[in-house]
């Protein structure tokens, strides 16, 4: 219990609790005026002791040792507390009575804002992206040439040079028309049918309601219950291998966005891999109409589908007009009835079913949130470790300065099976296939991540949100979060949302979530508004999150990350392959069919294990 208590606290306040506790102090002279000083801690104080309880765990002390120092902490906050009368609970009433009686206590909330108050000075300005006239942030055409450090000199489309401008400036960048409608549709037909084929555990039910789940159908809202928003909605398995997933994962489009943010010379995807993820489903909890379309019909024909064609027209630019929001596209989104025949889309004799009546449902909605997909702490530093080994320590380098950092040049860098965390992985399991996204350092990169949006995305159907420009303030912010103390204050509060706090995985790798009492980061983030079938990318160094679904309509999407294969190890490279034809063996006929060439370089496995 001692070890949970809070882990900084005001000198302050400290000295003036114990002064008034009449607890004593290990020093020869008064306390001057420095000691009041937040950065000067009393050396038997609350503060002091906490670490010295924290240095006695880390440094292998007894047991004995270890609740000495525990029983003394107690004792310090005890004292503390005494002055108060007899019976005052709660924060804000220990601090009133505290008041009265002349006693400081101990804030843990601005205890933990003089913690982050170094970081937050570093966050970005408030800069929010533009939109197009219909509210969606504004979207660009799939690349028709790769991203160069000469893209702004050359006699660049505007389609490049635009998107590039913009990915440079906010850290994320939308492109749109990457799937078709019709893949959109055949992938929502499959996310859904593979939903249908879930049946409810033995204790489904909600056990305050009694209600008893039902297994899900598209069709019938009453099953809706179904589904769960304490997992974000996201697929049961880590790493999903169906046709249509895999088919969008590899399609070429995909490979052509990846291939820009990743700074590749070309699009021969020769240095291109790509992860294996999953998809995510957020009910509509407000009330109103599903349209049928969106649940689509068991009638579609995933292998009638295919990508649009990569669009090479020249875009005017970013909109500068202020919207209200975004509006939903009229008509079928799967093409039924559609006039327009690509992919198959134009069967006339196809009608969506009926729309599904929604109701009021925010026991449904998922909790917001933003975080980054990596751990501060490791990122701009790697230690050894081996080919066996499936822990590797990496701990950043305080002495190596933000100049140096930048002045690397990531292409020409090469990684060793020993720098790398995720070159230690063993792909045993589909888990290390999301273990994968956040085992990621700087020189390994650059990294970005990516979600396909198979609906159109307004405001409030939630999903994705980042705080734009984050990417360009990231050194800076990560210099002040502190050494290794700093990542143990940040570990230590890993388990209360309301605190930014670090969340640490395999062998150091990890991410790091912001606080809901994180004002200043929540005020910067904005919703990453999309149309259906556009491809969002971000750098990995942007904070990103979601939002939870306000409408009555589904939010539905899939998440593909790429990466560069020449800073993924050998050894790695091998049991990731192995890994992935395993997969695929399992997933049958059908998957394996819409695996191209270019396919198999993506996934890595185009060459003999």
């Amino acid at each position: 219990r001692a070890l949970k208590a809070p882990a900084l606290g005001c000198a302050r306040a400290l000295v003036g609790a114990m002064r008034a506790a009449d607890v004593p102090v290990a020093t020869a002279s008064p306390v001057s005026s420095d000691s009041c000083d937040p950065g000067v801690v009393p050396e038997d104080s609350y503060a002091a002791q906490l670490d010295l309880v924290r240095r006695l765990g880390a440094a292998g002390a007894s047991s004995l040792e270890l609740r000495s120092a525990a029983q003394r902490l107690k004792e310090l906050k005890r004292a503390t507390y005494d002055k108060l009368p007899a019976g005052t609970v709660g924060r804000r009433k220990k601090r009133r009575a505290g008041f009265e009686v002349g006693v400081e206590v101990l804030d843990e909330r601005k205890a933990w804002a003089k913690r982050d108050a170094p970081a937050v000075v570093k966050y970005p300005p408030v800069d929010f992206p533009p939109t197009d006239p219909d509210g969606f942030i504004t979207a660009f055409d799939v690349p028709s040439e790769c991203w160069t450090d000469e893209t702004h000199t050359r006699d660049d489309t505007d389609t490049n040079k635009d998107a590039k401008t913009f990915f440079d400036r906010y850290g994320f960048v939308v492109f749109k028309d990457v799937l078709s409608r019709a893949r959109c549709s055949a992938t929502r037909n499959e996310i859904f049918s593979q939903l249908e084929g879930i049946e409810p555990g033995t204790d489904s039910g909600d056990k305050v309601t009694g209600t008893e789940y039902k297994k899900f159908n598209r069709h019938d809202y009453a099953t809706y219950d179904a589904l769960s928003s304490i997992t974000y909605g996201l697929a049961p398995e880590p790493a999903v291998f169906t046709p249509q997933i895999v088919r969008n994962r590899v399609d070429a489009n995909v490979a052509r966005c990846l291939s820009c943010v990743l700074r590749l010379p070309d699009f021969s995807a020769s240095n291109l891999l790509v992860s294996q993820d999953r998809w995510c489903v957020f009910r509509p909890t407000k009330a109103g109409t599903v349209t049928g379309a969106t649940v689509g019909s068991d009638a579609s024909d995933p292998a009638t589908v295919s990508s649009t064609t990569v669009s090479t027209g020249n875009i005017t630019g970013a909109s500068t007009g202020n919207s209200t929001g975004a509006t939903r596209a009229t008509g079928t989104a799967d093409g039924a009835g559609d006039t327009n025949t690509e992919d198959g889309a134009g069967d006339k004799k196809r009608q969506p079913p009926n729309p599904i009546l929604t109701a009021d449902r925010p026991e449904w909605r998922t909790r917001g949130n933003l975080h980054l997909d990596l751990n501060p702490w490791t990122f701009g530093g790697l230690a050894g470790g081996n080919d066996e080994e499936t822990k590797v320590k990496n701990e950043k380098d305080d002495t190596e300065s933000r100049d140096t950092r930048e002045s690397k040049e990531p292409e020409k860098q090469t990684t060793s099976e020993s720098e790398s965390v995720a070159d230690a992985l063993p792909f045993a399991s589909l888990r290390d296939f999301s273990r994968e996204t956040n085992c990621v350092s700087f020189s390994t990169g650059p990294h970005c991540q990516g979600v396909l949006n198979l609906l159109d995305n307004l405001s409030d159907d939630g999903g994705l949100t980042v705080v734009p420009g984050f990417h360009r303030v990231f050194d800076d912010w990560v210099d002040v979060l502190g050494g290794d103390e700093g990542k143990k204050r940040y570990a230590e509060t890993h388990d209360d949302w309301r605190l930014s706090r670090l969340v640490v995985r395999n062998g150091g790798a990890g991410s790091f979530k912001f606080g809901d009492d994180d004002v200043a980061i929540h005020a910067r983030a904005v919703r990453v508004t999309a149309r259906e079938g556009s491809f969002v990318l971000w750098d990995q160094r942007v904070v990103h999150g979601s939002s939870p679904n306000f409408s009555s309509e589904f939010r539905i999407a899939q998440f593909v990350k790429g990466f560069r294969r020449d800073k993924v190890g050998a050894g790695r490279l091998s049991r990731r392959a192995a890994a992935i034809e395993l997969s695929l063996a399992n997933a049958g006929n059908e998957t394996n069919a819409v695996l191209t060439d270019l396919g198999r370089k993506l996934f890595g496995i185009d060459q003999a294990l």
